[in-house]
């Protein structure tokens, strides 16, 4: 058998924590520059003063959505009716279908622009 060890073995332990007390016994902030919230408030400061933090709306442009419908309606039906001379069963049947369908397309599913 092995020779017993004569003296005890080492015993770790964790020292004790010291905590820094951060906050004033009455709840009120200290004048330690280093703290977060004075970091804070000096970032808030300076940029209300540059105007940063300013809401400013700008006023709404008027929508081109009209105009173009009209337009492509027009140059749209014109070439159309060039079909309705050749077969005017098909080009009357293209009429209806472009004209409901680019009306839904316009006002129905696209957003205004």
């Amino acid at each position: 058998m092995p020779d017993e060890p004569s003296a005890s073995p080492k015993r770790f332990t964790f020292k004790t924590a010291e905590f820094e007390r951060l906050n004033a016994a009455d709840g009120e902030r200290t004048s330690d520059p280093n703290r977060v919230r004075a970091h804070l408030d000096e970032n808030l400061r300076r940029s209300n003063d540059a105007g940063l933090n300013d809401v400013v709306f700008t006023p709404r442009r008027p929508s081109r959505r009209t105009r173009d419908y009209i337009v492509v309606m027009i140059l749209a039906n014109l070439a159309l009716l060039l079909g309705t001379v050749i077969s005017p069963v098909f080009g009357a049947a293209g009429l209806v279908i472009f004209n409901v369908g680019f009306t839904w397309v316009v006002w129905g599913v696209m957003d205004d622009y």
